[in-house]
């Protein structure tokens, strides 16, 4: 027998399912329902580079190499002794000697908004040459740096130039340097300069 009262349910229930289903293509159309801050841009990349979206509360260094230092401090103290320092779109990773046990060296990465750590292996010969091999977040002209990665993008005619990397270190006895990668279309180049953006060198690998 034919239930008429069934019939007037089911009518009554198909425009609410149909409003579930076209709620649910639109949640999917615009990221599946993310909440604003669920993720971040860090605003404009250099020249020649692409953007990159990081977890909030992280950073793009090599769109925002000035946000590093504060963020260095904050977690490392004011004034760390930097065996090498190095930069890319999804963070940065800084290798620092321990101020305690001053033989020990520690890798810090600092990815997606979040701190991890792992201890380097390390020789004797390395332990000796911590004095003149170590440098401080103050040697770096990090007002110099979106310059230099500039620089690095235009010097170098690769076609499609986009930056791969910024490090920071130091050679024994030597003032502290930059070193950018470029990867391009054409091939690989690099700029090579100290940390206070003197004696510049941009060459084609």
């Amino acid at each position: 027998m034919h239930d008429r009262q069934t019939d007037r349910v089911r009518l009554t229930a198909a425009p609410a399912r149909l409003a579930a289903l076209l709620c649910v293509a639109a949640l999917v159309a615009v990221g599946c329902g993310d909440e604003p801050g669920d993720s971040a841009s860090n605003g404009d990349t250099v020249a020649g580079s692409t953007t990159t979206t990081v977890a909030a509360g992280g950073v793009n260094a090599l769109d925002h190499p000035d946000r590093v230092p504060a963020l260095v401090r904050k977690h490392l103290g004011e004034n760390p002794e930097i065996r090498r320092l190095s930069l890319n779109s999804n963070g940065f990773s800084v290798e620092v000697r321990d101020p305690k046990k001053r033989d020990n060296m520690d890798d810090y990465d600092f990815y997606n908004g979040e701190w991890s750590t792992r201890p380097v292996s390390v020789t004797l010969s390395e332990i000796g040459e911590y004095e003149s091999v170590t440098f401080s977040l103050g040697d770096i002209a990090w007002d110099k740096v979106p310059g230099l990665l500039q620089q690095a993008l235009d010097g170098l005619d690769l076609e499609g130039e986009q930056v791969g990397g910024v490090s920071f270190d130091r050679l024994s006895g030597d003032a502290p340097r930059v070193y950018i990668s470029v990867n391009g279309l054409r091939g690989t180049g690099r700029l090579l300069a100290n940390a206070d953006g003197t004696n510049v060198d941009v060459q084609r690998n």
